[in-house]
């Protein structure tokens, strides 16, 4: 399943100003996807990479891959690492998942991050590639998400990424039990402001989620 969905309940943060019609919170929208005008994030055109785009799930994710759109109008990104923070087991209440996401939530957000220890996973830099793809190849998906993993193969990538690598890390939990994740925008092309159209963040909820929690994010 995507998890960059505020329907699952993830909560998106960024540490630099956004552009008013572009903030990060629009990564999370997915359902009628641009017909509402603005698609993406776009940083104000006084800051400066890198900037960090951060994502908190409502449960630890088995990431599968996570797809970046790096070009929004005549911006473009050419440049990510990534990160993760991995927290086995712990998961939001009930009642908070799938709320929505206010000023308070992303100060909070902001201040939890800052007590948090982040370990690279990915990077990747190509100055004319549109989509970037980052994967998992120890990922394996359970029985009960095989259904949904067919749905990630048509997402929005409609063709097949221009480049792709491979998420890496000694300790497999950095990939297979991450609860927040950091897209950090690292290079941009000349003249242009970090910029992202879309994400998607592919996997499982982690075999320890409650199927309390697991069958309120498939609802």
């Amino acid at each position: 399943m995507n998890f960059c969905d505020n329907q699952v309940g993830t909560l998106i943060v960024c540490n630099k100003p956004s552009v008013d019609a572009f903030p990060p919170e629009s990564l999370l929208r997915t359902e009628g996807f641009c017909s509402w005008g603005a698609c993406g994030f776009l940083a104000e055109n006084f800051v400066k990479t890198p900037v960090n785009i951060y994502l908190k799930f409502p449960c630890s994710v088995d990431v599968q891959k996570v797809i970046i759109h790096s070009v929004v109008s005549a911006q473009r990104s050419t440049g990510f690492e990534l990160f993760s923070h991995y927290d086995i087991g712990k998961v939001e209440t009930l009642p908070s998942l799938k709320s929505s996401q206010g000023t308070k939530s992303r100060e909070k957000l902001l201040q939890e991050i800052k007590d948090l220890t982040f370990s690279s996973i990915a990077k990747l830099t190509n100055y004319n590639a549109d989509i970037f793809q980052i994967d998992n190849f120890s990922y394996r998906s359970r029985p009960q998400f095989e259904c949904l993993q067919r749905v990630s193969q048509g997402s929005r990538l409609q063709n097949d990424p221009a480049i792709r690598t491979t998420m890496r890390h000694r300790d497999m939990r950095h990939l297979s039990s991450v609860s927040h994740l950091c897209i950090s925008i690292t290079r941009v092309s000349h003249g242009c402001v970090p910029a992202i159209r879309w994400v998607e963040v592919w996997g499982q909820p982690t075999a320890s989620t409650p199927k309390t929690v697991v069958k309120a994010l498939l609802e």
